[in-house]
């Protein structure tokens, strides 16, 4: 077996296994001074609803801030909720808004916010909570100011690809969390297979796409939807 691992064919039975190499950078469509900015904006006023943890709410326990160390307001809007407010990070988000643009997203919340303004509220507001809600979804910071043009008209899924690529994966159905936990546990107990064990346990986790002849791992540091059993 070659110490290439990224680059190498590995025989597994009668298929052939390929590792995927490092993609392609998703593209930046905001600042790092955005993030900060929109971050402070979502602590103001935001966090009273969507929590500290910017999850959203779905009435189970421990959720902070706890609902009645609210003001009324808040108390009040999350009750004609039915106590259900989305999340504005990860995967259940990502589902929900990785086909629309950027700017449906910022216009989105331009519109929440008009209601809850947050502190220090101007023309940017919207596009910097934007850079922040993205920025804690797994996207990374750039030069380019959202807002400005070319930022504006991307997918959702283009700048965190990580993430919403693996959601597809696994909406598709396959694996299921069983079927690649007995992968892996094949795998790591063959002669050769020890190293995915091991990269599980330095926290690189395996996404896995089969094909009648081929089987192939596309290597990510990002944690997978569902947690496999197999690790501890």
């Amino acid at each position: 077996m070659t110490r290439t691992l990224l680059t190498a064919g590995i025989i597994v039975g009668s298929g052939v296994l390929a590792l995927a190499g490092p993609p392609e950078a998703p593209p930046a469509v905001f600042t790092e001074a955005q993030v900060v900015a929109g971050r402070a904006a979502y602590e103001s006023v935001c966090v009273n609803c969507h929590t500290y943890a910017v999850t959203g709410r779905k009435g189970d326990p421990g959720e902070l801030p706890a609902i009645g160390s609210l003001a009324e307001t808040f108390r009040k809007s999350i009750q004609q909720a039915g106590g259900i407010i989305p999340p504005l990070t990860g995967d259940a988000f990502l589902k929900r808004w990785g086909g629309r643009t950027t700017q449906a997203l910022s216009q989105r919340i331009a519109t929440a916010i008009s209601g809850f303004p947050p502190a220090g509220l101007d023309d940017n507001t919207a596009n910097n909570l934007a850079a922040y809600f993205l920025h804690v979804s797994g996207a990374h910071a750039g030069t380019q100011e959202l807002g400005t043009p070319g930022t504006m008209d991307v997918l959702i899924r283009d700048v965190t690809p990580g993430i919403a690529a693996r959601q597809s994966f696994w909406d598709r159905g396959r694996p299921t969390t069983n079927r690649l936990c007995a992968l892996c546990d094949s795998l790591a107990t063959s002669r050769d297979g020890s190293w995915l064990k091991r990269l599980c346990e330095l926290g690189v986790y395996v996404v896995v796409s089969v094909r009648p002849t081929e089987l192939t791992l596309h290597l990510t540091v990002r944690p997978p939807t569902v947690s496999c059993s197999r690790r501890s």
